[in-house]
């Protein structure tokens, strides 16, 4: 049985991936959904937050049941899963977790490049500067109620989203992150987002360029929490066409 590892954004939670889990779930898929905190005290210690996310996610994985009817075999194949800013950590959970990577799939995400930050891979400098006007000594505190109304309709699924939320050191976004030379060692896929396309245009560009497995989901930047059954599927299908054994 192949294993999901859906990994939220830094600047989200774990609601994010909740429903779409859920359908996987109910397919009899394994799945864990590993929740990123940014320690500010680890990081001023030498700790960069990428490596903190990076050794949570591992940890998420280290406490996985062994025995009873819930069992992963250790060495069972696990397909890396990120949405948004979580894409820049796939390469670096692939070369620090033991367990072999059966492929890599970009969820209206980032592709990393090597010493880049999150920042450098966004598709509009105007973004960027808007995330830094945002910051409050150093943080960049949740954006407001009435910033998610588009993108998550559902008043019920705002709301517990929105409880969800942390304020965010902006050290997360302008830290450089790596990718080892050899990477990617398994296939790599991209799910986007039509009405967020603009944000991650380098990302698909590039994808497109190296011939990676593509799919477009109509929706906007939380689709997952718009129409989880349907990104799901796009999930699946693009397993299935790298190879994936599901």
């Amino acid at each position: 049985m192949t294993l999901f590892v859906l990994v939220h954004s830094p600047l989200a939670g774990v609601l994010t991936w909740a429903h779409v889990a859920n359908v996987l779930w109910e397919r009899e898929l394994g799945v864990v959904v590993p929740g990123l905190h940014s320690d500010v005290e680890a990081w001023q210690a030498g700790t960069p937050y990428w490596s903190q996310h990076v050794d949570q996610i591992r940890e998420s994985l280290s406490q996985l049941p062994s025995e009873g009817p819930e069992a992963v075999e250790a060495d069972e194949a696990v397909v890396l899963v990120g949405h948004s800013g979580a894409g820049s950590l796939l390469p670096a959970v692939g070369a620090a977790i033991e367990r072999p990577v059966a492929a890599y799939v970009f969820c209206d995400a980032g592709v990393p490049r090597d010493g880049a930050s999150r920042f450098e891979g966004f598709g509009s400098a105007e973004v960027v500067e808007s995330f830094r006007r945002s910051a409050v000594d150093g943080m960049m505190p949740p954006f407001p109620a009435e910033a998610w109304e588009d993108a998550i309709p559902d008043a019920g699924v705002r709301r517990e989203f929105m409880q969800d939320l942390r304020s965010t050191p902006l050290e997360v976004y302008e830290e450089p992150l790596p990718v080892a030379a050899a990477w990617p060692e398994a296939p790599v896929a991209y799910l986007g987002f039509r009405r967020s396309r603009e944000m991650y245009a380098e990302s698909v560009k590039r994808a497109l360029a190296e011939g990676w497995p593509f799919s477009e989901l109509e929706g906007g930047h939380f689709q997952m929490l718009v129409d989880p059954e349907r990104v799901a599927r796009g999930l699946l299908q693009l397993c299935r066409k790298c190879g994936v054994e599901l």
